[in-house]
C-alpha cells in the first residue's frame, strides 16, 4: 500500500485548480484501499460541503470528481518524487487535443509522475 495521502489538506487544492472545468466540486469519489486517509465522509472547503465516496471498483491512482451541473472530471494521481522528465512527458501527452488514452493505458505506461493528469473520459 502506498503512503497515505491527507485528502483534508490535499482535496482543496484539487478543487479550486478544477473549478474552471468543472464548476463547484460537489463530490469526490476515490479508490478504496489507495492510500487516501479519510477522516469523515464530508469535507468542507470554502464554506461549501463536498461529500467523499470511496469505491472498491475504482481504477486506483485516480479521483472523479463531480460537480455543479453533473460536470465530471477524472484525474490521475501521481507520486509526488516522480522525475521531472517523466512528469513533463506526461502532462504533454495528456493535455494534447487527439489524446483519448485511458487510465488503464497511462498507468501502464507510468513511472510514476509529480502532479495530477486530468484523463478522457
Amino acid at each position: 500500500m502506498a503512503a497515505l495521502r491527507d485528502a483534508g489538506v490535499e482535496f482543496p487544492d484539487v478543487l479550486a485548480a478544477a473549478r474552471d472545468r468543472v464548476g463547484e466540486v460537489e463530490r469526490i469519489s476515490y479508490p478504496l484501499g489507495d492510500g487516501w486517509e479519510i477522516a469523515h465522509r464530508k469535507l468542507v472547503v470554502d464554506g461549501r460541503l463536498v461529500r467523499l465516496e470511496g469505491f472498491h471498483s475504482m481504477q486506483a491512482d485516480t479521483l472523479a470528481l463531480i460537480g455543479t451541473q453533473q460536470r465530471r472530471l477524472t484525474l490521475l494521481v501521481v507520486a509526488p518524487d516522480t522525475p521531472h522528465d517523466t512528469a513533463t512527458t506526461a502532462l504533454k501527452t495528456s493535455a494534447e487535443p487527439d489524446n483519448t488514452a485511458s487510465p488503464e493505458d497511462i498507468l501502464a505506461a507510468r513511472s510514476g509522475w509529480p502532479a495530477t493528469i486530468p484523463l478522457r473520459p
